[in-house]
């Protein structure tokens, strides 16, 4: 009896299923995961709460970056914090970075791609109000 080259071995099955779980994992956790090419920074995965959160099927993301989803400023920010975690190697949590505005030009960008808008009314140590305003409707257009 000759062993098949053309069979898999059962390391491989092993690693097999250990990717498609790692992908059903991924693909079902609640909060947006995204992979970007480490050369251009370009866009070449999303799960689907990535998906929803931002309302445009993920094959419309892949190939695009930051500056094609966010203001100029923002995706600024996001480019050279991707560029630092490349150059050390380190990965850094959002809780380095409280109150950088992503939140908010996220919420911008999810208003503004269902035809709505957010604003802010604020008054000197009373705080800030953040109005958004949807259509009732989704009109095709």
């Amino acid at each position: 009896m000759t062993d098949d080259p053309t069979r898999p071995t059962p390391a491989h099955d092993t690693l097999e299923h250990s990717a498609s779980f790692l992908e059903a994992i991924i693909e079902n956790i609640p909060h947006m995961i995204f992979v970007k090419d480490a050369q251009e920074l370009r866009f070449v995965r999303f799960n689907k709460a990535g998906e929803e959160l931002l309302g445009i099927p993920r094959t419309q993301m892949y190939g695009k970056n930051d500056y094609d989803f966010f203001p100029a400023e923002e995706a600024d920010f996001f480019t050279a914090k991707d560029r630092a975690v490349l150059a050390s190697g380190e990965l850094h949590g959002p809780e380095e970075y409280p109150g950088t505005g992503i939140g908010l030009a996220l919420c911008r960008k999810i208003a503004e791609r269902h035809r709505g808008s957010i604003a802010v009314e604020s008054d000197v140590d009373a705080g800030a109000t953040f109005v958004v305003r949807l259509p009732l409707s989704q009109t095709q257009g």
